[in-house]
């Protein structure tokens, strides 16, 4: 396995499909730069554009300046406490904090949020809107902890949960790397990975993380867009042909066939022309009454490219994938998918579930139960990937730590 021996810089966007249309061609590898081998720390947005949160902490608490780590207020076990957002600053249980974002901690690292347990460290700030945004600031495996029993049963076979963990590591690590400075890498929802926190964990899924801490995947050496999907259909497809992205050839996309039976394997769904209207409007179109949905085009993969969305004002052209999240990833699972009008009704039959880049979840499982490594599984999906050793998690590094100690006593018996 190639090593690397550090990072720094760390870890926002799309696992099941945003669209990232605006400006050149999006970024599908990265660099990964050499550092300290620490484990990464994830900022991931856990509560975002609310007046107020109620939190609550089992243990004593502290609230601390972001710089300096001056302590600005503390308190001891409490519920129910209000954090939210003034005119002057931010409150926290009645306490008014005048600066921008702070760093709220626990003495047994644990604070639940609405409801949920959050390891690490919580970062408090008002976002550009004024309103509240919680970030949960945790180190990478332990993120990954709360991810994999949201993103795939923990029942599955160990090797396709270890290959979602590498795609997992791979896809958050990439994110943040493409936004060092943000306040958030990623989000707690689909449009990055579903994270759970601590309130998701399950014992195997942890093991999984734990068996390939640090594992990423590189292509010529440059970090790959780990992107996943639940269930490709029978083929991957390549990632420029849902959205502006540079092409690679790891996300060229692959024949499957390993998803073929799956529960999301085919399906059909309807929707009314008003209610696409109403969506599509939603996120800032202005469409009359609308008449027709038209496919214009379709990938190798048989996915379509492009639709065209007839109305009272004419037709306008729109990508299948912004089209099919601004209307509902639930109804229009996928874009490999046969698209037809009639009686004021769309109705669409398709195959798969997700976007089709990278990663079929679903595969993973039949492979796994066919014999497949997690590594030989991720060459499949990803063609030419390396498997690297991004960092060495503080577990590991003891274990080669024992080992090298053990094996220097025994060269000093022998006077090696």
């Amino acid at each position: 396995m190639q090593k690397i021996y550090s990072l720094t810089v760390f870890f926002c966007l799309v696992a099941h499909g945003i669209s990232l249309a605006a400006g050149g061609p999006i970024r599908t590898t990265i660099s990964l730069p050499l550092s300290s081998p620490e484990v990464p720390v994830m900022r991931v947005a856990v509560l975002q554009n609310v007046e107020q949160a109620h939190v609550e902490f089992s243990s004593p608490y502290q609230v601390k300046h972001p710089v300096t780590g001056d302590l600005l207020a503390q308190g001891v076990t409490q519920k129910n406490i209000i954090i939210h957002t003034t005119p002057e600053g931010i409150q926290i249980d009645g306490r008014l904090i005048r600066l921008p974002y702070f760093h709220v901690t626990a003495e047994d690292e644990m604070i639940q949020i609405e409801g949920k347990t959050y390891r690490a460290r919580l970062r408090v700030q008002k976002n550009a809107r004024g309103k509240l945004l919680l970030v949960n600031e945790i180190n990478l495996d332990e993120y990954l902890k709360g991810v994999l029993p949201k993103e795939v049963d923990p029942r599955w076979p160990m090797e396709a949960l270890q290959a979602q963990a590498v795609a997992a590591r791979t896809f958050a690590m990439f994110q943040a790397l493409k936004n060092p400075n943000a306040a958030y890498f990623l989000t707690s929802d689909v449009t990055s990975q579903v994270y759970g926190g601590k309130s998701s964990e399950n014992s195997r899924a942890s093991e999984a993380v734990e068996a390939t801490s640090g594992q990423v995947m590189t292509y010529r050496g440059l970090l790959v867009a780990g992107y996943f999907h639940s269930s490709c259909g029978g083929r991957t497809t390549r990632v420029d042909s849902v959205w502006n992205a540079s092409p690679a050839r790891p996300l060229s996309g692959v024949t499957c066939g390993f998803c073929a039976g799956s529960k999301y394997d085919s399906w059909k769904t309807e929707v009314s022309l008003e209610d696409v209207r109403n969506k599509l409007n939603a996120h800032g179109y202005r469409f009359g009454p609308i008449t027709r949905v038209e496919a214009l085009d379709y990938d190798r993969s048989g996915r379509v490219k492009n639709l065209a969305i007839h109305h009272s004002a004419g037709v306008r052209k729109m990508l299948s994938s912004d089209f099919r999240l601004f209307v509902g990833a639930e109804k229009i699972r996928s874009t490999l998918a046969k698209f037809q009008t009639s009686g004021g009704k769309l109705f669409v039959a398709g195959k798969g579930w997700g976007h089709g880049v990278g990663m079929c979840q679903w595969g993973t499982k039949t492979m796994a139960e066919r014999g497949w490594m997690h590594e030989a599984i991720l060459r499949f999906y990803y063609p030419g990937i390396q498997m690297t050793q991004a960092y060495v998690s503080p577990l590991h590094a003891s274990e080669e730590n024992w080992f090298s100690k053990t094996v220097g006593t025994i060269q000093s018996w022998f006077g090696g």
